[in-house]
């Protein structure tokens, strides 16, 4: 008969950052503390390289992780490469290729997070462009569909889709509602006025790889102030931009919301793949 397997107890000391972690968790929870991380713009598989953010989540232990849009870039399906009016088919951009790579970033996202983490993902303009494909080739339909090939439901992931009426994810404060999404409203020269005036609260987004800050004072309100914040990307540079000189920003956004309902906030800049918090450089 084979030998019965017996589980033996675990006797490993606990490393330091396992028990930082835990203290973390542990102050945490007392004092009731929120801790948002966002991510914005990361179009996997163009994204920087993310092992220091993944080291940064597991030292962190949020209880909110944003998934700001762009999550993945979806170049297999992009429409602004054309000839002929037809969308070009370049070689090895292979949509179920990209879909592995979004696999492979979760697990590793998902490893690091506690269990009661609650993720979000706000779809983006580019994960949109599975249903522009399917709109223009119906045939198509289901082929394409983001939350089942990167298992959102099994992984316990919120999926807001992007032309949905409430695009959004929010939380309450004192200071008024701390609302997240992709930011596509916001297109032009001062995206964060047209955002400010089609949110009219606190909006933190993304879309535009850059940073841009608009805060307006607020009459008979609970805030006396709301602030519309363009959050920086976690992209490598694409092909689009040909080499040629942007503006764009990276770094990704943290935010306590304390137990008497007021919240704080930091977007952390990302430069040449290196980022400090806490007196410890990511890289």
């Amino acid at each position: 008969m084979p030998r019965k397997k017996i589980n033996k107890p675990n006797n490993r000391p606990r490393s330091k950052r396992e028990t930082n972690n835990k203290t973390n968790m542990i102050i945490n929870s007392r004092l009731k503390i929120k801790k948002i991380i966002a991510i914005f713009d990361a179009h996997v598989p163009h994204n920087l390289d993310l092992k220091g953010f993944i080291e940064f989540l597991r030292d962190e232990q949020p209880n909110h992780l944003i998934l700001g849009g762009d999550f993945l870039d979806i170049h297999s399906l992009n429409s602004w490469d054309k000839v002929g009016g037809r969308g070009l088919k370049l070689e090895g951009a292979r949509f179920l290729k990209e879909m592995d790579a979004g696999n492979d970033m979760l697990d590793r996202i998902q490893a690091v997070l506690p269990k009661k983490c609650k993720i979000v993902y706000l779809e983006g303009n580019h994960e949109d462009r599975t249903s522009r494909y399917e709109e223009k080739n119906p045939e198509s339909e289901g082929m394409y569909n983001i939350p089942d090939h990167l298992n959102l439901d099994a992984r316990g992931i919120q999926w807001i889709p992007l032309k949905s009426r409430n695009n959004f994810y929010s939380f309450k404060t004192k200071d008024g509602p701390l609302l997240f999404t992709h930011g596509v409203e916001g297109r032009g020269k001062y995206h964060a006025n047209k955002i400010l005036d089609g949110f009219n609260c606190n909006v933190r987004y993304g879309d535009r790889h850059t940073e841009q800050t608009v805060t307006r004072p607020v009459k008979n309100s609970i805030s006396p102030k709301i602030q519309a914040k363009c959050v920086p990307a976690m992209c490598s540079e694409q092909g689009y931009m040909g080499g040629r000189p942007d503006a764009w920003r990276r770094g990704f956004y943290m935010a306590y919301i304390l137990p008497d309902g007021h919240f704080y906030e930091y977007v952390i800049q990302v430069v040449n793949g290196k980022f400090v918090f806490n007196n410890k450089i990511y890289s």
